[in-house]
């Protein structure tokens, strides 16, 4: 009988009214319904307070003790930003693919540390002094400029670019796990983007204006780097010649920084695709999940592996048998005693161009 009559009801309402009255009142009452039931859960949600699953817990965030109620479903991301107020946490994919809501948790970095003992020992208890086969003819030492040209004025402003890209991409991507706020993702594509262009450039530059074969290894360098690895053993070995303009640790450390840059950079390009920028619209859906997991280890492994040349770089280039060639990358040229103690002029000759 109620069924009867609420249909009967129904249907008497549908006959006196217009057809077009009776669907506009049925949208309009479902969308009043649909809101009050959103602006109803919110305000539960948000009143819910210790009878809703609220605890009293300790954080210690940058090194202050801070206390806050947490919900048992809340993450730690929307706790710092929303609670605590530490808006450098951002809350970007909800899925801890993108990184912006990256933490350091309990981090301390030892293995760089561990890299400058270990060398410092080797240099005081194990290496030998330095010995080269054959000597230089006094004629042509007698012909070499006072400073021997190394790097062209054009190069080394590629090195300078390079280098302050690879540091603000460096600094961006870690500060934030260090607990650094700051609006890094903006900074952090911009210095890609210098990145890239630089590299695109050198290649250029090397391939039509530069010796570009000089940066390759050849026989000569795995065979003098063989008796330099033997020598430092104690082995009996004949000594190595003289440089040429790079030895093959310095060929081998630039094949590994192609390596990890190209694959940071490649990676780094798609992943602005998820990220608002002026160079590309945003589409996160450009690949699988599957293909951006991917992605991201990728790019994340190149960074750990610049993060260990850059470090490995930085040290050799401060140490005091180094400073001559790390002036050389400012000034362009090097000492014309030191190019005779350590290169040989027949496979570096001193030129006046700096190529």
């Amino acid at each position: 009988m109620a069924d009867n009559s609420q249909l009967k009801i129904l249907s008497d309402t549908a006959d006196k009214v217009p057809r077009r009255r009776f669907v506009r009142g049925v949208i309009g009452g479902g969308a009043a319904v649909s809101s009050a039931a959103y602006l109803f859960r919110n305000s539960n949600a948000q009143s819910g307070g210790a009878g809703a699953g609220e605890r009293l817990i300790s954080l210690d965030v940058n090194g202050q003790r801070r206390r806050v109620d947490a919900m048992k479903q809340e993450t730690l991301a929307w706790t710092l930003r929303y609670k605590l107020g530490l808006t450098g946490t951002k809350l970007g994919c909800d899925r801890a693919e993108c990184g912006a809501c990256t933490v350091l948790l309990d981090d301390i970095p030892i293995a760089g540390l561990f890299f400058f003992i270990v060398h410092v020992v080797y240099l005081r208890y194990f290496a030998r002094g330095e010995e080269f086969a054959g000597s230089v003819p006094t004629e042509l030492e007698n012909h070499l400029p006072p400073l021997i040209p190394r790097h062209s004025l054009v190069a080394r402003m590629f090195h300078w670019v390079m280098a302050a890209a690879m540091f603000t991409l460096l600094f961006t991507a870690f500060l934030p796990k260090a607990g650094v706020q700051f609006d890094w993702v903006t900074y952090h594509w911009i210095a890609g983007t210098v990145l890239t262009a630089s590299v695109i450039f050198h290649i250029i530059h090397a391939s039509f204006w530069l010796n570009f074969r000089a940066i390759w290894p050849d026989r000569a360098d795995i065979e003098d780097a063989w008796k330099r690895m033997r020598r430092s053993v104690g082995l009996c070995t004949p000594p190595p010649r003289r440089f040429a303009k790079y030895p093959l640790e310095n060929k081998l450390y630039h094949a590994a920084i192609i390596a990890a840059g190209t694959t940071a950079i490649g990676t780094g390009v798609f992943m602005m695709s998820r990220v608002r920028t002026a160079l590309f619209p945003r589409n996160p859906y450009l690949f699988s999940d599957m293909t951006w997991g991917l992605m991201y280890v990728l790019h994340g492994l190149a960074g750990v592996g610049l993060i260990a040349l850059i470090m490995i770089h930085v040290y050799f280039a401060v140490r005091p048998e180094k400073r001559d060639i790390t002036k050389s990358m400012i000034f362009g040229s090097m000492r014309r005693e030191f190019y005779l103690e350590h290169y040989d002029p027949q496979r570096w000759p001193a030129r006046s161009d700096r190529r």
